[in-house]
Order: C-alpha cells, then structure tokens, then sequence
C-alpha cells in the first residue's frame, strides 16, 4: 500500500494536520526552498507533538550549505531527515553524506538519498549516478523530488515509464521509494500502478500553493485516494 507523507512548516499545521490519514510527518519550511529547513525550535515542538504511530522527518536543506551544528538540535524522536545534492555534480559529496548518515546514525536517524529529477537544473549529480550510489552504499529509503519550484511537477521531468522503471529498480534492491515534486491529486492518479512506498506532498493539500495554508480536507481526501487505489491494485 502506498502510503502518505504530508510536508508542515510549523505546530500549527500539526494542530489542524488529521495526523490518522499520515504515516509520516515532515518538517520543512517552502519559503526556503525545496528541502528548506524550518527552525529547531519548531522541530522540538512538532516532534512533541506528532502521535505515536506516526514517523517524524525533517528537511534540512542541501548539503554543501549544511551548517554541522544544526545536526546536534534534531529531537531524539526524528525517524528520517533529509539533505540535497544541488550544485554538487562536479563535486565529491560522498564521503561528506556517509560522514553525515554515520553521525545521525548515533541517535537512530536514516538519512534518505535525494534524487532531483530536474538535476541538470541545479547542478545535482545524475540520477544514474545516484541509484548506483544507494546499491553500493545500502541505503534504505531514497526520495525523487524536483528543486525548482516553478509549478512544474515530477511528470514534468520525468516520463511515466521512466517513473516505473526508477520505482522498480529501487525494489529489486529493496530500496523504500519515495515520490515527490510538485505531484498534485490528478498527478498521484496518475501514477497508481506504480506500487511506490510512499508519496510525498506540500502544495497538493494547501490551498493555493506550497506556502499556502494547510487543508485537513485535503489531506484526507488524499488518504482516501491512495487507500482506495492500493485497495484495487490488490
């Protein structure tokens, strides 16, 4: 069953998030971009917050801006965080992310592998490069998403079929999928037969764009789709 992950910006959004129609809440602010970090301070009272049987993410922006103090503030309660590669292509980033996954390790934290879809827009290393990196260095769960946010989505990049083919070859290495960028409620639709672990959303349960206000309906409404879909895949 594939199921949700819902991006917040803050605890007020957790107040009104129906957290029974998540399997995971993410922290990031959009106004910072793609994987734009929200303040600790909000990391400490979201994770207070979430319920037990919901995972906690954090977004913690790209790599080659990472401040290594921030590091020490993640709550004890964060399942996975999240870092990209964007203007990293002609760069050796490796032994810094292994370096970071060892040291959020220590507390239990996953550190998932970020794929950008549009990466020759951002200077981020290939996407081939990158699933050859996870086999070799078995990494558990990897996210595709998009850097630029100009209203274009994952589709955009993206043909359904590379999709598939992207999904499937992280399965046969028992690798989670994720899916992100942009996906809207039609995109999702879309992209049912895929079998993915998890869809990842922000703007698609606002109610204009990704810095807009959350939507409880919205979320549910989602929930419900993807519920109904892996019931008819089945």
């Amino acid at each position: 069953m594939t199921e949700l992950l819902v991006s917040i910006r803050n605890a007020d959004e957790l107040a009104v998030l129906p957290q029974d129609s998540v399997a995971i809440v993410d922290v990031k602010e959009p106004s910072a971009g793609s994987l734009g970090p929200a303040s600790p301070n909000q990391w400490r009272l979201i994770a207070t917050g979430i319920d037990d049987g919901v995972d906690l993410s954090l977004a913690l922006g790209e790599l080659g801006a990472l401040d290594p103090i921030i590091i020490e503030q993640i709550p004890i309660r964060t399942r996975f965080a999240k870092t990209g590669l964007a203007g990293m292509a002609d760069v050796c980033w490796s032994e810094s992310w292994l370096q970071l996954r060892s040291a959020l390790g220590k507390s239990k934290t996953e550190l998932v592998l970020v794929v950008y879809a549009d990466f020759r827009l951002c200077q981020a290393p290939h996407p081939d490069q990158l699933l050859k990196f996870a086999v070799e260095n078995q990494c558990e769960t990897v996210l595709v998403d998009t850097y630029v946010k100009n209203g274009q989505t994952l589709l955009d990049h993206w043909s359904d079929d590379e999709i598939k083919k992207w999904v499937s070859m992280l399965r046969d290495h028992g690798i989670v999928s994720v899916l992100a960028g942009s996906l809207s409620q039609e995109s999702i639709e879309l992209l049912q037969e895929l079998d993915v672990d998890y869809v990842a959303v922000r703007g698609a349960v606002c109610d204009e764009n990704r810095r807009g206000n959350l939507v409880p309906q919205r979320v549910r409404s989602l929930a419900r789709l993807l519920q109904r879909d892996s019931l008819t895949i089945d």
